[in-house]
């Protein structure tokens, strides 16, 4: 849908906000210039040595950096030490090793890992010890696959460093067996705090990422297809835990999670999803979003979609597990701003929620497409409900949206995100 039908469709409902959710994705990427002038005596002159390459600041610029492409290769990142992984059999200058796990292990804190993009996939695993700090672990030269390998039968990464970077990789296949648990991901995070993940596709794993701390970050990401057969409702696209003080979603895409798993299951003490799109499609998934043990949610300027296939009739499941104190945190607080939530299943409700610690929900510019209500207390706990400029429909055609479609390209963009970036 085009941005011009977009507003007519929702021109009563949402406001469009003049600036965008994050960086920008438009970019200019320079190229190196070299002077090949001789002096009038017809000497050659010394040439300047090629710059290191700009830090990418963009999604363009991340796509396309190549250090393999400049003479010499490298062996530094705006003064970041590179170990360099290429794939197997590839021993070209500016090759480090051919060993994930290897490079993992000689890289110092701060330094950068660069996976070079080949003909051939990585089907090595690796674990990052708890001794190593500040690590971005980079795909070059397009985006490399890492697939079918688990680590301690875990993870493909089994994270327990510290404020780790990964960037611009794709990981896939990653399963262990049922007797060990059914639920290997693309990332487990047992850290000691600090998670960024950016331009990144985690795709038909049992989980895309599980665990965490500290403050997690993804950016310009996709989740998609992850969930186990093997331990089914309790594998998801990503699945948070309590530790992570701050999930913070930006720019993403967060498709058809299997096995009735959850599109995003998080336990985090504070969430905010701006920019981002949580879809069902065809898969038979459960909850969009279930925020278990609530805290501070924030969902701007996004897009909610639940399938005809999904097997729970909630949308949003707000606090559902926190019956127990225990279980529970102290701010139980939903904001849903200048957002657009469908229902294609036919039936149920758009936000689920248990009221504890007087409970505060906030709706502002938000539509509803489709049947259910739009916001059931659970427990009949003390609430604070404000709502401002909140419109339903009944149905895709009531709301002039085109029919269901499996493609998520067909889906409306979020509102008031120019530039937002489908991949």
């Amino acid at each position: 849908m085009g941005k011009c039908q977009l507003d007519k469709v929702l021109a009563a409902t949402l406001i469009i906000l003049s600036m965008g959710c994050g960086a920008s994705f438009e970019s200019n990427v320079g190229e190196e210039s070299s002077d090949n002038s001789h002096s009038a005596g017809g000497e050659p002159q010394p040439q300047p040595q090629p710059q290191p390459q700009p830090q990418p600041e963009s999604n363009q610029d991340i796509l396309t950096y190549c250090p393999m492409s400049l003479s010499p290769v490298p062996d530094d990142f705006n003064g970041r030490t590179v170990t360099r992984v290429c794939p197997p059999g590839d021993n070209r200058p500016g090759c480090d090793t051919n060993s994930l796990q290897a490079a993992v292990n000689s890289a110092g804190n701060g330094s950068r890992i660069e996976v070079v993009n080949g003909s051939v996939d990585y089907q090595e695993c690796a674990v990052i010890p708890v001794t190593k700090e500040g690590i971005e672990i980079v795909g070059v030269c397009g985006r490399p696959v890492l697939r079918n390998s688990v680590c301690q039968k875990k993870g493909y990464f089994l994270n327990l460093g510290k404020n780790m970077t990964f960037t611009h990789l794709e990981i896939t296949g990653v399963s262990i067996s049922a007797g060990d648990g059914g639920n290997g991901a693309a990332i487990r995070d047992q850290s000691l705090g600090g998670l960024t993940v950016r331009n990144s596709y985690f795709h038909h794993n049992q989980n895309g990422i599980l665990g965490g701390a500290g403050e997690v970050l993804l950016e310009s990401s996709k989740f998609e297809a992850n969930g186990s057969s093997v331990d089914p409702g309790y594998t998801h696209n990503i699945y948070m835990g309590s530790e992570v003080t701050h999930l913070i979603i930006r720019n993403s895409l967060f498709l058809r999670a299997r096995h009735e798993g959850n599109n995003l299951k998080s336990r985090a003490q504070k969430m905010t999803f701006e920019c981002s799109v949580s879809a069902s499609l065809d898969g038979v998934d459960s909850r969009e979003m279930d925020i278990s043990e609530g805290g501070d949610v924030v969902i701007k300027n996004s897009l909610i979609q639940q399938g005809v296939n999904s097997s729970n009739s909630n949308l949003i499941g707000f606090a559902t597990e926190s019956g127990n104190p225990d279980r529970r945190h102290s701010a139980q607080s939903l904001t849903i701003q200048d957002t657009l939530m469908i229902n294609d299943k036919g039936s149920g409700s758009f936000i689920l929620y248990n009221a504890f610690n007087g409970f505060r929900l906030t709706l502002s510019n938000l539509t509803t497409v489709g049947p259910g209500s739009i916001k059931v207390n659970n427990n009949s706990g003390t609430e604070t409900v404000t709502e401002n400029n909140t419109q339903s429909y009944g149905s895709r055609a009531g709301a002039s949206l085109p029919v269901v479609s499996n493609n998520h390209m067909d889906l409306p963009k979020p509102p008031g995100c120019p530039e937002f970036e489908y991949y």
